[in-house]
Formats: structure tokens, C-alpha cells, sequence
């Protein structure tokens, strides 16, 4: 077995030696939701990349055609000996031949579609997690070239990304354009329209796009109510005037005259001839010729006070005359006007129609051709939203073939045949041993079947010398051979007898060993064929000479190996050495099942009742009697107990009280000749 696994593991280093090794590198590159354009709105929500299916949509663009396509170009990998469609020798049978390198289009197309689809074989993308990283990686032949080709997809997806910004702008740009030059036209056509109108029923507009007609005559309404203003102040001023005259007042509190600049000098000029006049009154006669000139020019001065008062009056009179002649030609004029605008007013109708179908389709115009423009600057200085985060680098070591696997597959596959082939071998022995030697191999069952071997008597202490005796051929009672040689047998502990077991399972154990186990097992067999379902089966195991202990444990053993079969084991034997100190640690007093312990290691469950008794001193209890005592027994299927050695009426008394079953361990010699 050991020189098979040494064989596969020669060999699959061999051929892992022997493989083309392929390398892989790998490029992470970043999809950045957090990019923003330069004039986009920031107080606009998040771009449509936060959604997570955009990643994975960009998973897949990573391997589209598109991308793969210029990398293809890009590194001329047609001419490529991994990743070109045809192998390098073909160029030489071509030109031997006379045929062209490149050949036609339609097989530069093929060839380029295979590099294409032979790149996308070799490479794989994913997302890493849930998260904007998006993992290219590529296998190739070098580590190099491994390293170039996916740091050439990523390049080239980011570049064709940009690409397609302004391959949209320009596309929007020349659809716009067209669409454009027909807003334009359309435009033109319905501001003809507009002014043929016009020009027809004698309509002229203003800057405001308003008629003439309707800016005269909100003017002329205007002026009207201003002049009707002034003349109800100017008509108010001369009626107060003319009741003042009429009654004879003082005219000097008008407003108009003590406002006059005309008025306050005259009056300045008379208080000085008066106060002069007054000075030559108090010198002089009234005939004296000074205080007469005084007295005349105080009364001049009076006189033209009073010329400009009345000057004031009458110049009042004649403003509200003048404002009421305005009035009424601004009445006129505006009845005029008025007349002349409401015969307009079905024209003015039809005008507005068509002036609102050619302000619509300026404003149309405008806002598209501003579109337009803004789009096309805007896509001219975009930033890309995805970028290389860790470049690819040439790996150090293949990730095929994996030679420490590889070795490990073939030294494990090496060792599995070794061991069919020892298994093969064993079981062919067997065979053959089976064949040639039938009878070595046979459990003695039921006294009815074999007689009762002579068994010498063996003196033992304190114990009557027992001989078995052929008991009633009724009673299920069955030998078991010991081996040949009953020492080993002995020597054995626990582990060394499950081990004896599973190789006789296996098919790996000795010579002498393989008898015994199966006799074991036909007894067994006889066992389960006549247990009753949901009743615990009791057998005792007992010799002439007391040395039956390991054939108890070899029993319970078997019995626990098969298949959800719970086994207790009784130790009632204080005739040869007791099963109690290799089962147990330390010593279990015990009186009934209720104080049998689990033993998880050996898959059983022990009891013993030899616990304070000396060796051949017999129990004034017998086994049996705990049995009958206990309502454990259906908690197991089998209950194996050690007795002390019996005789054959012992046997049949113990067959008709309790036990199910004897077993008798004997000399394998004398179950021979018997």
C-alpha cells in the first residue's frame, strides 16, 4: 500500500511537471456612485449609479464584444499563439502554398471573433460582495501577458465608457440640429404670417409687440385724466378769485399773488416809499414839493401791486379756459381712436392667434437650440465614474496546476489502490483458506445438534470439579471454540480485542483469530433469528474452567458493532479473573440494572455483581434473580452476562428460569472431535 501511494505521488508530480502552467492576474476596478458632473444640479438627488443592478450590469458590459473587441485589436491578439484562431505554423504552409497572411475580410472577421471569444474564456469578472469593486481577472500562459490583458480590458472599458459620453453628445447634437433647422423654418413662416398680416389691415405694432392703435389710445386716456385734473384745480383757483373780487376782498391772501416774486418786490419797494412818505410828513408841510413826489410814488407803487393782483386773476381765468379746450379736443381725439380700434378688433383677434403661434414656436426654438448647446458643452468635459483602484500585476506562481495538490491526490489515490488491492488479497485468502479448511471455521449451536465435549478436569480453589455434560437436546446451548492458542486470547485488553474485531471485519486479521470471530458471528445470527421484537434477549456465558471472561466481551463486542443493537454486559463470574477492573476505572457497587453504567467508548452498557466478593466465592444471589428483579430488560436488546462455571444441570436450570441462551466456552480441540 505504501509503495502505491509513493507511485501516485511520483506520477502526479510527473504530470503536474508536465502541464502548461497558466498564471492569473487580476484588476479591481472602482464604480464610484459618489462621481458628480461638473455643472450637474448638486441639490439634485444621487445619479441612477447608488442602484446596486448597475454594477452588475457593468459586469456584463466588461464582457461584451464591444470592450473585448478593441482589446483585440488593440494588442493584436489575432497573430497571438494562445488567443489566435489559427496556430503559428499556418503561416508557413500558407506562404509555401502562395496564400495570403491576412486573407479576406471575412476571415479576418472570423479570426478576430475567435480571439474575441477565446479572450472571454480566459477571463473572468465579478463583484466583489456587495460592494462598487469589480474584479477582472485573466488567465494566460505568462504571467506578463496575464498582467497586460487585464489591465487592457479595464483601460478599455473606462475609455470606451468616455467614448460613449461623446458619442451620445454627438448623436443628440446632430438629431437636435435637424430638428432645429425645422423649428427654425417653421418660425420664419408664422412671423411672415404676422407681419402680412399687419401690413394687410394697417396695423402697426410697437416695441412691445402691441398695435400703435392701443398704445394711442391708453396715451390718450392717460392725457385726457391729467388734463381733466388741471382743469378742475385751474376752474377751482379762478372761481375763488372771481367770489373774492365780487365781494370785495383783500385779494393779497391768494396763494398765486403772495408766491409771486413780482408781487414781493413791489411790496419791498412800497414799504420803503411808505416809511419815506411818512419821515417827510413828520418834517415837512403837505405842500412841500419832496412829500408830494413821496405821496406820488407810494401811490404808483400801489397801483401796479394792484395791476399785477388783477394780472394774477385774469391769468388764471384764462389757464382753466385753455385746459378746458384741451379737454375737450383730447375727448374727441380719443372718441376717434376709440372708433378706429374697436373696427380693428376682429383683425386684432386673428393677429394675436398668429402671434401666439410664432411666439411658441420661438420659444421652442430657444429652449432646444440652448439645450442643445449646454449638452454638448457639458459632454465635453464629463468625468468618468469608473477607475482602476489596484492595477494588475504579474503573478509569481500559476494557479494551474496546483503540484502540492496534485502530489496529494495521486499519493491519496496511490494509497486507495494499495489498500483495494490488500483488501482483494485478503478476502482471497479467506476464500481460499474457507475452501480448504471448512470445519475450522464452525460454531457448534444447540446440544441437539453436537454432544457435550469431554472437557479434562481443571482443580481450581474453594470450586467442585465440574465436567460439562450433554445436556437435553431442547435446550439453546452453543460452544464456542477457543482459539489455538487461549493465552493470546488472554493477554488481550479491550482495545487490542475491538481491534482483532474490525480486522476481522475488514477482512485483515490473522489466521488464528478469524475462526474464532466467526464462530462468534454464527452465534450471533442464531441470536437474532430468535429474538422477539420488543423483548430483551439474555444469554449466559459460562466454561468449566472459568475462563470464559474474554469470550463474554468478545460477544458483546460483536453484538455491539451491528446496527442500533444496545448490549448490556453482566460480570457474575468470581471464579477467574473479573471483567470489572478492565471495564471500569474504579470499583461500581452494584445490586440491579439500575446500576449498570454507560461505557460511550466501547458503545455498551456494564454491570457488575462481583463487587465485594472474593474470588470462588459464590453469590447467594444469582444473576438471574436481578434480571427477574429489574424492569430494564426492554431498554436493551441483548443482555450477556459472565457467569461462574456451570455443569450441565446448572445450564438447563438456568435455560428453564431465565437465560434465552447458553454459550459454552471450550477447547477448540475437543469441539473438533466432537
Amino acid at each position: 500500500m505504501l509503495l502505491c501511494a509513493i507511485a501516485g505521488a511520483v506520477a502526479a508530480a510527473a504530470i503536474s511537471i508536465s502541464l502548461k502552467p497558466i498564471y492569473r492576474a487580476t484588476t479591481q476596478v472602482l464604480i464610484d456612485p459618489s462621481v458628480r458632473q461638473p455643472f450637474e444640479d448638486r441639490s439634485a438627488p444621487t445619479r441612477y449609479l447608488e442602484d446596486t443592478f448597475v454594477v452588475d450590469s457593468q459586469v456584463t458590459v466588461l464582457q461584451s464584444s464591444s470592450v473585448l473587441r478593441n482589446v483585440v485589436t488593440h494588442l493584436n491578439l489575432t497573430e497571438d499563439p494562445e488567443f489566435g484562431d489559427q496556430p503559428a505554423s499556418q503561416g508557413i504552409l500558407t506562404s509555401l502554398f502562395g496564400g495570403s497572411g491576412k486573407g479576406s475580410p471575412e476571415t479576418q472577421e472570423a479570426s478576430a471573433n475567435s480571439s474575441v471569444e477565446a479572450l472571454r474564456d480566459a477571463m473572468s469578472v465579478d463583484r466583489e460582495g456587495l460592494t462598487f469593486v469589480i474584479n477582472v481577472s485573466v488567465d494566460a500562459g505568462s504571467p506578463i501577458q496575464a498582467a497586460i490583458l487585464s489591465n487592457a480590458i479595464v483601460e478599455t472599458y473606462i475609455t470606451d465608457q468616455a467614448g460613449q459620453v461623446s458619442n451620445v453628445g454627438r448623436t443628440v447634437e446632430e438629431k437636435v440640429g435637424d430638428r432645429l433647422k425645422i423649428l427654425r423654418g417653421q418660425l420664419r413662416e408664422a412671423e411672415a404670417r404676422v407681419e402680412a398680416f399687419k401690413a394687410k389691415n394697417n396695423l402697426q405694432s410697437t416695441d412691445q409687440n402691441g398695435l400703435l392703435t392701443d398704445q394711442e389710445l391708453a396715451e390718450l386716456n392717460t392725457q385726457l385724466t391729467e388734463q381733466k385734473a388741471a382743469l378742475a384745480a385751474a376752474e377751482a383757483k379762478a372761481s375763488e378769485i372771481r367770489r373774492m373780487i365780487d365781494s370785495g376782498a383783500d385779494l393779497d391772501a391768494l396763494t398765486d399773488v403772495t408766491a409771486s416774486t413780482t408781487i414781493a418786490n413791489l411790496r419791498q419797494q412800497y414799504a420803503t416809499v411808505a416809511r419815506a412818505e411818512a419821515n417827510l410828513s413828520a418834517e415837512l408841510l403837505p405842500s412841500h414839493p419832496d412829500l408830494i413826489r413821496a405821496r406820488a410814488q407810494t401811490r404808483e407803487i400801489r397801483g401796479q401791486i394792484e395791476s399785477e393782483i388783477r394780472r394774477i386773476a385774469s391769468t388764471a381765468q384764462l389757464e382753466a379756459d385753455v385746459l378746458r379746450d384741451r379737454v375737450a379736443k383730447l375727448e374727441i381725439q380719443l372718441d376717434t381712436v376709440r372708433s378706429r380700434s374697436n373696427l380693428d378688433q376682429q383683425s386684432r383677434i386673428e393677429l394675436q392667434e398668429l402671434q401666439i403661434d410664432a411666439d411658441t414656436n420661438k420659444t421652442l426654438y430657444e429652449n432646444l437650440l440652448s439645450r442643445t448647446k449646454e449638452i454638448t458643452e457639458i459632454d465635453q468635459i464629463s468625468i468618468p465614474n469608473a477607475r482602476i483602484i489596484s492595477p494588475a500585476i504579474p503573478p509569481s506562481s500559476p494557479v494551474w496546476p496546483k503540484k502540492k495538490l496534485l502530489v496529494l491526490l495521486g499519493l491519496f489515490l496511490g494509497g486507495m489502490i494499495g489498500t483495494l488491492l490488500a483488501i482483494g488479497r485478503s478476502a482471497f485468502s479467506l476464500c481460499m483458506r474457507y475452501l480448504l479448511y471448512p470445519r475450522s471455521d464452525v460454531a457448534y449451536a444447540s446440544a441437539g445438534d453436537l454432544a457435550t465435549p469431554a472437557v479434562p478436569e481443571i482443580p481450581a480453589p474453594r470450586s467442585p470439579q465440574l465436567a460439562p455434560q450433554a445436556p437435553p437436546a431442547a435446550l439453546a446451548v452453543s460452544y464456542l471454540p477457543r482459539p489455538p492458542s487461549q493465552g493470546r486470547l488472554e493477554d488481550m485488553d479491550t482495545e487490542d480485542l475491538l481491534t482483532s474485531l474490525w480486522d476481522f471485519k475488514s477482512g485483515a486479521t490473522d489466521r488464528e483469530m478469524r475462526p474464532y470471530w466467526k464462530s462468534v458471528f454464527t452465534i450471533l445470527k442464531k441470536l437474532q433469528s430468535d429474538r422477539v421484537d420488543g423483548f430483551a434477549s439474555t444469554v449466559i456465558v459460562t466454561s468449566t474452567d472459568g475462563g470464559h471472561s474474554m469470550a463474554a466481551l468478545s460477544v458483546v463486542f460483536a453484538a455491539a458493532s451491528l446496527k442500533n443493537f444496545r448490549v448490556l454486559l453482566v460480570d457474575n463470574n468470581a471464579a477467574a479473573e473479573r471483567l470489572s477492573p478492565k471495564m471500569l476505572d474504579r470499583p461500581h457497587p452494584a445490586t440491579d440494572l439500575n446500576d449498570a453504567v454507560k461505557l460511550a467508548n466501547l458503545d455498551i452498557d456494564f454491570l457488575s455483581l462481583t463487587h465485594g466478593r472474593r474470588k470462588y466465592q459464590q453469590d447467594t444471589k444469582d444473576s438471574y434473580q436481578v434480571l427477574n428483579g429489574s424492569g430494564l430488560d426492554p431498554e436493551f436488546d441483548l443482555i450477556v452476562i459472565s457467569e461462574s462455571p456451570m455443569a450441565s444441570p446448572q445450564v438447563e436450570a438456568v435455560l428453564r428460569d431465565a437465560a434465552d441462551h447458553v454459550i459454552v466456552s471450550v477447547e477448540r480441540s475437543a469441539a473438533l472431535s466432537a
